[in-house]
């Protein structure tokens, strides 16, 4: 579903991380590699309530444009993620 994903519009993508404790490192490379096709496509991704070792490992990949990490719900259709 995640790599069929940028094929749509709009291509803002909340991904809801809330029952997914870790990942590994091709779970990371996926997330990362979606938000860069994402926004190289003038989208963005955001992922909602992932846990400290998941902010941990996506922050680990690179300072190079990562996803957005927000602790609350997904915004309303139109508005801004904080």
């Amino acid at each position: 579903m995640l790599t069929g994903a940028p094929g749509r519009r709009p291509i803002h993508l909340h991904v809801d991380l809330a029952q997914c404790p870790s990942v590994d490192a091709a779970g990371v490379d996926l997330l990362v590699g979606l938000h860069r096709r994402l926004r190289d496509l003038g989208g963005r991704l955001t992922l909602l309530r992932p846990s400290p070792q998941i902010r941990h490992l996506v922050r680990l990949s690179g300072p190079a444009g990562l996803p957005e990490m927000v602790d609350e719900g997904a915004p309303a259709p139109g508005e801004p993620s904080r």
